[in-house]
C-alpha cells in the first residue's frame, strides 16, 4: 500500500527483514527500498517501451542510510526526497516519449533538462505548476499537447482534455 514518504518518515524507517519496499504515493511504481543493513534505494520499476519488460532502476540513495550501491556495482549518489521526486518526473517523460532512460535519467538528450517559467506554460496548467516544469518531465509533455490540442481540436474536445 503506497504512503505519503516525507524526510522525516524516511530517516526513522528500519527493517528487521532482508528488504522493505515502501512505495510513495506522489511517485506511482516507485519508492524507496530499506534493507536489513540500513541502505534506503530510492527506486522505480517500470515497463521498457523499446522491449515491453518489466525493468527496476535505482535513482540513488537516501543520506539517513548507508551508501547504496547499483547493479553493476556503480556506486549510488545520494538524494533527497525531492530530489527524487524531481528524477522521477524527468524519467516517466522520457518514458512517454517511447525512449529507455535506465542509463542517465537526470541527463535529457545529453544536456541537462531546461526549465520552463510558469508564464510559458498554458493557461490551464499554471494552476497545477505554479513554479513551471522541466524540460523532458509529465508537466512539459502535458503544456506541449494542450499548445497543440487548443488549435487543432474542436471546443468540446479541447475542454473535456483540460479537464482531464
Amino acid at each position: 500500500m503506497p504512503e505519503k514518504l516525507t524526510e522525516k518518515r524516511i530517516r526513522s524507517l528500519k527493517s528487521s527483514l532482508p528488504q522493505v519496499e515502501i512505495l510513495h504515493s506522489l511517485t506511482p511504481a516507485a519508492g524507496i527500498r530499506v534493507t536489513k543493513d540500513g541502505r534506503k534505494t530510492f527506486f522505480i520499476i517500470y515497463r521498457s517501451p523499446e522491449t515491453g519488460k518489466q525493468k527496476r532502476h535505482s535513482f540513488g540513495y537516501h543520506p539517513s542510510g548507508r551508501k547504496g550501491r547499483g547493479r553493476a556495482a556503480e556506486p549510488l549518489s545520494p538524494m533527497t526526497l525531492q530530489e527524487f521526486e524531481r528524477a522521477y518526473e524527468i524519467f516517466r517523460g522520457e518514458l512517454a516519449k517511447g525512449r529507455d532512460p535506465k542509463g542517465s535519467p537526470l541527463q535529457v538528450d545529453g544536456l541537462a533538462p531546461k526549465w520552463i517559467a510558469a508564464e510559458d506554460l498554458p493557461e490551464d496548467l499554471r494552476p497545477l505548476y505554479s513554479e513551471g516544469a522541466i524540460e523532458g518531465t509529465m508537466g512539459a509533455l502535458f503544456a506541449a499537447f494542450l499548445t497543440h490540442a487548443r488549435g487543432q481540436l474542436a471546443t468540446r474536445t479541447y475542454i473535456g482534455y483540460r479537464g482531464v
